[in-house]
């Protein structure tokens, strides 16, 4: 069998002419090629600390992939794929991050527990 399959390939290598009616079986009859999931996905978005007194600051930080359109509520608004953002938020409250694509969206949130800042005593 070995010779057969190394005979045919030097056929094809010095007579390609004749090696025309030769099928790919690995390639796909589908025109734009292999079928390839294109979703969209979030593989990271935190919110640190996620507790925090009024005046101190949070972290958001965010990775997502096949996204077209990314953004996050809380009058943040539209975002790069990945990145991050310091917030200050002056009462408890939830951040969405949704990131979206011709083939759907996906959303997170992160809850923030903001705490009262602490009044001295005169």
């Amino acid at each position: 069998m070995k010779k057969y399959v190394l005979f045919g390939m030097i056929v094809c290598l010095f007579f390609p002419w004749g090696c025309t009616g030769i099928e790919d079986t690995n390639s796909s009859s589908d025109p734009t090629g292999p079928s390839t999931d294109y979703s969209v996905e979030i593989i990271e978005f935190k919110a640190l600390p996620s507790a925090i007194t009024q005046g101190e600051s949070v972290t958001l930080e965010w990775v997502t992939i096949n996204s077209t359109t990314v953004s996050i509520n809380q009058d943040i608004g539209e975002v790069q794929a990945f990145g991050s953002k310091t917030v200050y938020p002056a009462e408890s409250l939830t951040y969405t991050l949704t990131a979206s694509n011709s083939r759907g969206q996906r959303s997170e949130s992160r809850k923030i527990t903001v705490s009262p800042a602490q009044i001295g005593r005169l």
